[in-house]
């Protein structure tokens, strides 16, 4: 082979291999740029997820609240409804005399100063008015029922008028028996 013939064939071959290379560095272009264009029209198709700014989160926390306590008080009016209708036909159904009890039960109350002062006496901490309302309460319902156990004493003994000591003796017996008001003194084990 002669030197003409070779530097020939490299340059030829080189020419080939630069064609080549540069179809190569086209087609991964093209590809390229195909998948660029594929991921901007996914993209463009699939919404973004952008994160709501606080004051359309706080909007929407606060529409869901007020649906929800909506719907509460639609059931809380209907449950209220019903408790006021029952009460009516219960009340419907009293005497003159059990209608009398009722009205005076419903006015009388304890007063928060001797609550609070029996309360303070007995924990040895200031009561606080929450607590002095809730003892009053209670103590009305205890009383009520002492009231009505008194006068069930009454009706089987035959007594009429008004409740004697007597009467309040035994529905205070019938209740701690009944287990209704607790013992003084030692508390039974509950496990053995």
């Amino acid at each position: 082979m002669d030197e003409d013939d070779y530097d020939e064939e490299e340059p030829a071959k080189e020419m080939v291999d630069a064609q080549t290379s540069n179809k190569k560095r086209k087609v991964e272009r093209e590809d390229k740029a195909a998948d660029q264009e594929d991921a901007k029209k996914k993209l463009v198709d699939t919404p973004m997820l952008v994160p709501k700014s606080t004051h359309e989160t706080n909007r929407d926390q606060g529409e869901k609240q007020n649906n929800e306590t909506t719907e509460k008080n639609r059931t809380k009016r209907k449950t209220m409804t019903e408790l006021q209708e029952r009460n009516k036909n219960v009340l419907a159904l009293f005497t003159d005399e059990q209608m009398n009890r009722y009205e005076s039960f419903r006015r009388s109350a304890f007063q928060r100063s001797t609550v609070r002062k029996i309360l303070t006496s007995i924990t040895g901490n200031p009561a606080s008015l929450p607590m002095t309302i809730v003892m009053c309460g209670i103590a009305k319902l205890f009383v009520g029922d002492l009231v009505e156990t008194s006068r069930i004493v009454m009706s089987e003994r035959g007594d009429t008028g008004p409740i004697q000591p007597v009467h309040l003796r035994e529905a205070y017996e019938r209740l701690r028996s009944a287990r209704q008001i607790p013992i003084r003194g030692r508390v039974p084990r509950l496990f053995r």
